[in-house]
C-alpha cells in the first residue's frame, strides 16, 4: 500500500523546496581549520609522557644502530645527545666519617715513615760567612758537636757522605734573574751579535778601548746567573790513626755525581776554544786565527776579564776549567724556588765507605753575602729513598691527617647525639613552614 500523497494546501498553490547551495569558500576554510585541532595531539601529562617513552625508545633504537647522520657535519647518537650512563656516589654520613678516618690514618701512617727516614739521617751543619774576611782562606773542624742523627754520640757517619753549600736570603726565583741567560751559549755557541742576547740583559757586554777604539766585548757566558756564580772551594783533611799525619781526602765532583743526566747530554756544552791557551797573557797572542772571536771573552777560562767574578784561584788555575760544562756551573745554574736552599758540591771517597770524626775543612772565602744579608753554610749529609734531613714533608702530613681524623670525631659526635636519615622531606624549608 503505497503511502498518501501530501495534499495539497488551501489555495491552490504548492510550494517548492528550499534549494541547497554549494559549500562556499569561507565554509570549506572553517571546516578545515576545525579537522586541524582535533587532529593535533593533546596537552596533557598522560600524552606528553606517551610521548616521552616513544621519544626514548626510538633515541635507543637509534643509538643501537649506527650513527644516523642529520645535515651536513652532524652525528646523533647517545655521546653527543648527552645520553650516556654516568654514576656519583651518595655523600651518606656514615659514608663520609668512614672516609675522615680512613684518610687521615692513611696520611698518619705515611708521616710516620717519612719521620723515621729522615731521622735516620746523619748531617753536620756550620755557618762560616762570619768566620773571617773575603779572599782568606778559613779553618774549620766538623766533631761530633756539630753533627745530629739517630745515635746520641756520633763518632762515625756511614757513608756515602755528600756535600752541600747552603745559602740563605738569596733570592734566585725572581723572573729577571731566572730569565737571564742565553741557553744558545750554554749550549756552546759563540754568539757575536749582541742582538741575539737581549735575554741576558742588563750583564752582556762591556767597552774596551782597543788601538784608540773603542771595542764592545761580549760576556760569554753572560746575565745574572753566570754573573753570580758561587765560587767558594772547600778541601777537606783527616788525621791518619795510624801514622798521625794530616792526609787530603778526595772529593767526587764529576759530572755524572752532580749533574742530571739530561744537562750532561744537551744543554751544557763545552763551548769552542778560540784562544790557544786559556791562561793569562795578552789575548792577542793566543788569538786562535780559525776562529777569530776577539769581541767574546770566555771569561771563565781566560782571566782579566773586565767586570768578571773572580773564577781563578791563587795560583791562576781556573775554578771552572770545564767552561760551561763545568759540574759546579751547572748545579749554580738550576736555580732555586726558594731564598734558603742548598746546592750539592761534591761527594767524600772514604776509607771502608765511614766518615770518622772528626774532620778539618780549609774553605777559599770568596763568595760575598753581606751585601744581601745572606749566610753561608757548609753541610755533610747522608741520604737515603727520600732524600736529606727534612722533617717538613713529615710535620705537613702528620697536620693533615690529624685535621682529617679530627674532623671524622667531631661528625661521628655530631651524627650520633642528633641523627639525621637521608632525603628526609620534613627538612624541607616548605614542610617545616
Amino acid at each position: 500500500m503505497e503511502p498518501p500523497e501530501p495534499s495539497a494546501p488551501r489555495g491552490g498553490h504548492t510550494e517548492a523546496p528550499p534549494r541547497t547551495s554549494p559549500p562556499s569558500d569561507a565554509n570549506e576554510a572553517t571546516t578545515a581549520r576545525h579537522r586541524s585541532r582535533t587532529a593535533r595531539p593533546s596537552n596533557t601529562p598522560a600524552a606528553a609522557s606517551s610521548r616521552r617513552r616513544h621519544d626514548t625508545r626510538g633515541s635507543q633504537q637509534s643509538g643501537r644502530s649506527s650513527h644516523v647522520s642529520q645535515g651536513k657535519g652532524f652525528v646523533v647518537n647517545n655521546f653527543t645527545q648527552q645520553r650516556l650512563k654516568a654514576w656519583q656516589p651518595i655523600l651518606t654520613p656514615c659514608w663520609m666519617i668512614c672516609t675522615f678516618y680512613v684518610v687521615g690514618l692513611t696520611l698518619l701512617v705515611i708521616g710516620a715513615v717519612l719521620l723515621s727516614a729522615s731521622s735516620d739521617i746523619y748531617e753536620c751543619v756550620q755557618r762560616y760567612d762570619q768566620k773571617g774576611k773575603l779572599e782568606t782562606t778559613i779553618q774549620m773542624t766538623f766533631s761530633a758537636d756539630e753533627c745530629v742523627g739517630p745515635k746520641r754520640h756520633i763518632d762515625t757517619i756511614p757513608g756515602p757522605v755528600y756535600v752541600y753549600y747552603e745559602l740563605s736570603n738569596f733570592h734566585q726565583n725572581y723572573r729577571t734573574y731566572v730569565n737571564s741567560r742565553s741557553f744558545a751559549q750554554l749550549r756552546g755557541g759563540v754568539i757575536t751579535d749582541t742582538d741575539r742576547l737581549l735575554t741576558c740583559k742588563p750583564w752582556v757586554s762591556y767597552k774596551k778601548k782597543e788601538d784608540n777604539e773603542e771595542k764592545e766585548i761580549i760576556y760569554s757566558p753572560c746575565g745574572l746567573i753566570a754573573r753570580s756564580v758561587f765560587n767558594d772551594t772547600y778541601s777537606f783533611y783527616q788525621t791518619n790513626p795510624t801514622t798521625g799525619l794530616r792526609e787530603s781526602v778526595t772529593v767526587d765532583d764529576s759530572l755524572e755525581t752532580l749533574v742530571f743526566a739530561m744537562d750532561r747530554r744537551s744543554r751544557y756544552q763545552r763551548q769552542e776554544q778560540y784562544f790557544e791557551s786559556p791562561f793569562g797573557g795578552d789575548e792577542r797572542r793566543y788569538q786562535n786565527p780559525r776562529t777569530n772571536h776577539t769581541n767574546v771573552a770566555q771569561w771563565l777560562l781566560v782571566p782579566g776579564t773586565y767586570g768578571a767574578p773572580q773564577v781563578f784561584n791563587e795560583s791562576g788555575q781556573p775554578l771552572f776549567p770545564g767552561g760551561v760544562a763545568d759540574p759546579h756551573f751547572i748545579v749554580w745554574m738550576r736555580t732555586a724556588p726558594l731564598p734558603n736552599f742548598r746546592k750539592m758540591w761534591g761527594k767524600l771517597v772514604l776509607p771502608g765507605d765511614e766518615l770518622v770524626l772528626p774532620i778539618d775543612v780549609e774553605i777559599d772565602n770568596r763568595y760575598p753575602v753581606g751585601g744581601f744579608g745572606g749566610a753561608k753554610k757548609l753541610v755533610l749529609s747522608t741520604a737515603n729513598w727520600q732524600g736529606g734531613r727534612d722533617f717538613f714533608l713529615a710535620g705537613a702530613y702528620f697536620a693533615f691527617g690529624a685535621l682529617l681524623f679530627l674532623l671524622g670525631l667531631v661528625f661521628s659526635c655530631k651524627y650520633l647525639r642528633k641523627p639525621r636519615p637521608l632525603g628526609d622531606v620534613n627538612y624541607l624549608h616548605w614542610v617545616r613552614k
